[in-house]
C-alpha cells in the first residue's frame, strides 16, 4: 500500500519527562508507580491506577493476539498516540494532584482541602477516561 504519511506531523508529540522513562519499562508502568507510592493518594486513586494498568496490559495482549491486523498504520500509530496522550494527561493530572499535596506558599487549610479535592477529582476522572478508551477500543 501505498500511504501519504504527511497526517503524521499532525499528530501531538510529547517529550516525556525523566521519571516517566527510567527503568527501562513503559511511561505507563512508571506513572502507575509513582502514583501508587504517594502514601496521600486516595483508595479511590489506587485502585483506578490498578484498572489503568490492567486495561494497558489488556492493550498489549489484545494487539499480540491479533487486534493490530485489524489496524491499518494510520489506524495503528493514532492509537498509540492516543494512549500517550492519556499517559501525558493522566501524568499532568498527577502534578496537579502533587502540587496540592505540596503547596509552595501559604494557604488556608479550607484551600488546600478544595485544591486537594479538585485535583484529586481531576486525577480520577483522567484515569477513568484512559481506562475507558482502552477498553472500548478491545470492544470489552
Amino acid at each position: 500500500m501505498n500511504y501519504d504519511w504527511d497526517w503524521i506531523n499532525d499528530l501531538p508529540d510529547w517529550d516525556q519527562p525523566e521519571e516517566l522513562t527510567k527503568n527501562d519499562v513503559p511511561a505507563t508502568h512508571n506513572l502507575a508507580i509513582l502514583l501508587l507510592s504517594c502514601n496521600l493518594v486516595s483508595n479511590e486513586i489506587q485502585a483506578l491506577v490498578g484498572r489503568y494498568i490492567t486495561e494497558v496490559a489488556n492493550l498489549n495482549v489484545w494487539l499480540a493476539a491479533g487486534g493490530q491486523q485489524h489496524l491499518d498504520a494510520r489506524a495503528f500509530i493514532t492509537l498509540t498516540t492516543h494512549v500517550e496522550q492519556y499517559t501525558r494527561k493522566t501524568y499532568e493530572a498527577w502534578k496537579d494532584l502533587e502540587a496540592a499535596l505540596n503547596p509552595t506558599h501559604e494557604i488556608t487549610p479550607e484551600e488546600s482541602r478544595a485544591k486537594i479535592a479538585t485535583t484529586s477529582q481531576s486525577l480520577q476522572f483522567t484515569l477513568i477516561e484512559a481506562i475507558d478508551f482502552m477498553s472500548q477500543i478491545r470492544g470489552a
